[in-house]
């Protein structure tokens, strides 16, 4: 079974490419927005949990730990898994690999969609036209680049050092990007 991490800042497409190489590949889509949308939707969490969304901010580590402990504990054993917005802490990146190497497994390829803020932020303000997301708006966006650029940096040094980050232009289309990952996914399988 292969595992892929795709990442990349807000309005990199991360959603929609997770969704369309799950359903070629085969894999688990474990999205830690929906995760946590769900959760707190069935009163899974805390309604506390909510104000970091709310402002763009990280959950607390041993909230999003525990759900994607939980989440990953579901899949099937045969199938592959697509992490889609965690891990985003070097300390989560750590545990997941913790956590899939008690079920004998490990993470193949990390996925990077790379894009500027400008067209991110045009990506994100078109999307929070249907979205209905409270962390789709200008005032939060700022604030979730800030965290990105903050957190991601020594995640991205520690799979670099283990030989597992690729990144792909995140300025094309979608059905470009689509077959930039997809490339990059089947030279691990």
């Amino acid at each position: 079974m292969k595992n892929f991490i795709i990442f990349g800042s807000p309005g990199a497409g991360k959603g929609t490419q997770a969704e369309l190489l799950a359903k070629k590949y085969n894999l688990a889509h474990l999205s830690s927005g929906a995760i946590l949308r769900n959760a707190l939707q069935n009163g899974l969490i805390s309604d506390n949990t909510n104000k970091y969304l709310k402002a763009g901010n990280l959950v607390p580590e041993k909230t999003i730990i525990n759900l994607m402990t939980e989440t990953i504990g579901r899949q099937k054993k045969n199938q592959g898994l697509i992490f889609d917005g965690f891990p985003r802490t070097l300390n989560q990146a750590e545990k997941l690999d913790e956590i899939l190497k008690e079920k004998n497994l490990t993470i193949s390829k990390v996925l990077e969609i790379k894009i500027n803020e400008k067209e991110g932020t045009k990506r994100i303000l078109e999307r929070a036209k249907t979205s209905g997301r409270n962390d789709d708006n200008k005032k939060i966006l700022n604030n979730r680049f800030r965290v990105y650029r903050q957190e991601m940096t020594p995640i991205k040094n520690y799979y670099r050092t283990q030989k597992k980050l690729v990144s792909i232009d995140g300025c094309r289309t979608v059905e470009e990007i689509f077959q930039n990952l997809s490339a990059e996914i089947e030279k691990n399988i």
